[in-house]
């Protein structure tokens, strides 16, 4: 079995403990393709028949989109008209997100507690917390300076030391193996840095030391940004922190034929993957522009100035538009035609737990793509987008299956409905089956990765109406 794609997919993971880091692999593979960045504030972007762009906003969200030939699209009244295609292309759109549960770090929370070094965390979306439990783990994301009246920020990767939340004995929580364990998020989840020693003052931790080298290697060849400078800043508290924990270990292969993926964040990291490598290899598209859509804060609700509530999507849809020399109400006319693909990791059945799943709609492992319903719309599926994806299987001969929530339990959503809500697009969600979600380290299987993006690529090559 051929698992190059998959370990591509691992590698991407591990290089991605933050959506921070995510975007910035996500940007480097589109880079490696030819890709130039365009951003909000240039007065002109000049996209160039067949070339690859992409967006970035505030560092944790990104969009990325291939450029049909401007010469074949036709005008809307008053425009000069074209001798190329007879209707007006409209968008082939692929959603992901890039945040997944964690523990971030609260702002101001060293602490010192019958004598360990602690710091707090606050519970970022659902994890599963006891998974965090009893796990080495290393902190990641963005630490922005400020000292004087220069301001500098960068990505670090604290892994020269593993951190630790332990888990109480057994002996002190006796019916914790029948009764299950129950976690105040405030008092039971802060992890242990290190031990209390008599120097150790309570304004400063060891932490900052370690950010401290991590910024002077990131911030290297700044000329302001020295070291001197750095640890000023650090001391003199002029610096704030977007941190979180990640799992220690590394991604895997596993099973008996490793026919398994262990990993963190798969959810939703397998799909952000997925998509860039779809588009990367999208060749044919003319009559229709495809589109990826790399979101944050999805497991938050998405309400943010880069979630998939935010202007992002519609504001860069509408540029290009408008740069290819579409109207506005030209390019009001396409959205209802245009499609967006939401792919998000899906439940597989779990065998130990069978009972949770509706009996005639069990997803499993390395059987293909799963297309998700939910009649309360939390998956925006219906029959036409169903049929949509059905047909795209067909054609490349592609394994898919079909999933719903047991009716007597509540269902998660996506950012599919969402994005319908605000733009009048259809959305179909699908994602790949999986074990463990939310948990600090998931299981998906192998062989369902390259099937994604092969369907997400007949997605973006083809029109709907194809």
């Amino acid at each position: 079995m051929n698992n190059t794609v998959t370990q591509k997919l691992l590698e991407f993971i591990d290089a991605s403990p933050s959506p921070f880091h995510a975007v910035a692999e996500a940007s480097s593979r589109l880079r490696a393709e030819g890709a130039s960045e365009l951003f909000d504030y240039q007065d002109n972007w000049n996209l160039e028949s067949g070339k690859l762009y992409y967006c970035i906003r505030h560092a944790t969200s990104l969009l990325a989109f291939k450029c049909p030939d401007p010469k074949s699209i036709p005008r809307g009244k008053g425009q000069q008209k074209s001798q190329g295609l007879k209707t007006k292309p409209d968008f082939q759109i692929i959603g992901a997100h890039t945040d997944s549960p964690c523990l971030k770090l609260k702002p101001r929370a060293a602490s010192q507690s019958h004598g360990y070094q602690q710091w707090g965390v606050e519970v970022y979306g659902s994890p599963l917390q006891n998974s965090w439990l009893d796990r080495d783990l290393f902190l990641a994301g963005k630490i922005h300076l400020q000292h004087g009246d220069k301001s500098g920020e960068a990505l670090v990767r604290l892994n020269q030391f593993a951190l630790r939340i332990p888990q109480l004995a057994i002996h002190l929580d006796r019916g914790v193996n029948d009764n299950g364990l129950i976690l105040n998020r405030q008092k039971h989840l802060t992890p242990v840095l290190g031990l209390q020693t008599t120097s150790n003052k309570p304004s400063h931790s060891p932490l900052e030391d370690a950010l401290a080298e991590s910024l002077i290697n990131s911030l290297k060849g700044q000329p302001f940004w020295k070291a001197s400078t750095i640890r000023a800043a650090l001391q003199g508290g002029d610096f704030s922190i977007d941190l979180r924990f990640y799992s220690a270990e590394a991604s895997r292969l596993g099973g008996l034929a490793e026919e398994f993926i262990y990993a963190p964040r798969l959810d939703n990291l397998a799909m952000c993957h997925a998509a860039i490598e779809a588009l990367c290899n999208t060749k044919s598209f003319e009559s229709h522009i495809p589109l990826i859509a790399l979101f944050d804060h999805e497991e938050v609700g998405s309400q943010s100035a880069q979630g998939a509530q935010s202007n992002f999507l519609m504001n860069t849809m509408e540029r290009i538009s408008f740069e290819l020399g579409i109207g506005r109400k030209d390019f009001l006319s396409v959205l209802p035609s245009s499609w967006i693909l939401s792919a998000d990791m899906a439940h597989a059945v779990h065998p130990n737990y069978s009972e949770r799943h509706e009996p005639d709609h069990l997803p499993f492992l390395n059987q293909g793509p799963v297309i998700k319903y939910n009649a309360g719309e939390r998956y925006a599926t219906d029959a036409l987008g169903s049929s949509l994806v059905k047909k795209f299987c067909k054609k490349e001969k592609i394994p898919f299956q079909e999933f719903v929530t047991r009716s007597d339990l509540a269902c998660g959503t996506t950012i599919g409905p969402i994005i319908s809500a605000l733009t009048g697009i259809r959305a179909i969600d699908v994602g790949n089956p999986m074990l463990s979600m939310h948990s600090a380290r998931e299981m998906a299987g192998s062989q369902d990765h390259p099937l994604m993006i092969k369907l997400m690529n007949s997605f973006l090559s083809h029109a709907a109406s194809e």
